[in-house]
């Protein structure tokens, strides 16, 4: 997948958002100032980079939107108000009418820098005006702006990225007791087992699909399937279906974790391939791995 990110900036924080964008993105890809931008169409992705202006993109940045068609694109932008508050919904909802003749894959908006001339134009012309009058709280949020929210925007940026990656599996790791947490667990020293003893396994799936429901809530899940083998291939069992785990959440996820447990009884003294396979149920893209373990009748450390 070839992907080109574009952006169109006036402080230098739209730039910077599509810099993290950009170093996020696989291999291959581009970077080009909107000015500098080639067509759309000798790309499979688009991460095009905006900031609002009149209640949507920039008018550069509007320019070259007006030229995509049949795209996969993801949309970011910056913006003096509150991301979260309803003006800026209004104005993403505005940008992505721009765009409705693509696949928007993800849109996410921060809180950047304001051009000081436009403070004064505000503070001196827009007394009156709802949504650009320079109240004291409007004030204070510019001044916050200033910091620009780095890590919200690289937050977003990899949600957008996620949803256009294939589905995997970031990891696995045999496991000696239950995971308290995303990446906090305690790694069994080796993969010998007492013959009846159960085990336990860490996996993080990586790049999983979400939807999002009437409810309002970001759905997404997955489902297991085992088989046990001998290491020279030969199927000893297994079970489809072994697990199931749907989520819900008011927030897209990117870092979740399965449990795994197996009672692997009447087994004799040998060694074996664990073969896991996770299913997303939202893409239906799957990842399988072969874990090596074995049952031993002797002395073991965990």
């Amino acid at each position: 997948m070839k992907s080109l990110v574009v952006y169109s900036s006036r402080t230098g924080n739209t730039k910077k958002v599509a810099e993290a964008v950009y170093k996020a993105l696989p291999d291959p890809k581009e970077i080009k100032k909107v000015e500098d931008a080639p067509p759309a169409d000798g790309y499979d992705f688009i991460a095009m980079g905006f900031w609002i202006d009149k209640g949507t993109a920039n008018a550069k940045a509007r320019k070259y939107m007006a030229k995509m068609k049949g795209k996969k694109v993801g949309l970011f932008g910056t913006l003096g108000a509150y991301p979260d508050s309803d003006h800026a919904k209004d104005c993403i909802n505005n940008v992505k009418n721009l765009m409705k003749k693509n696949d928007i894959l993800g849109t996410f908006l921060c809180q950047g820098k304001v051009d000081p001339a436009l403070i004064k134009m505000m503070e001196e012309t827009m007394k009156d005006d709802p949504h650009h009058a320079m109240t004291p709280e409007r004030k204070e949020s510019l001044e916050e702006g200033k910091k620009h929210k780095a890590l919200e925007a690289a937050h977003r940026s990899m949600l957008l990225l996620t949803q256009q990656d294939r589905f995997h599996i970031r990891m696995t790791r045999l496991v000696s007791a239950e995971p308290e947490g995303w990446g906090v667990y305690t790694k069994r020293k080796s993969n010998r087992y007492k013959l009846g003893e159960k085990v336990r396994v860490y996996v993080e799936p990586g790049s999983f699909k979400y939807e999002r429901g009437s409810d309002g809530l970001f759905n997404f899940g997955f489902s297991v399937d085992f088989v046990l083998a001998k290491t020279d291939g030969k199927i000893l069992g297994g079970q489809q279906d072994f697990g199931r785990f749907p989520f819900k959440s008011h927030r897209p996820n990117t870092e979740i974790f399965l449990d795994l447990k197996f009672t692997l009884s009447g087994l004799p003294a040998d060694k074996y391939v664990m073969k896991i396979t996770v299913h997303d149920m939202i893409s239906k893209e799957i990842e399988a791995i072969d874990i090596p373990i074995e049952f031993t009748d002797g002395e073991l450390t965990k």
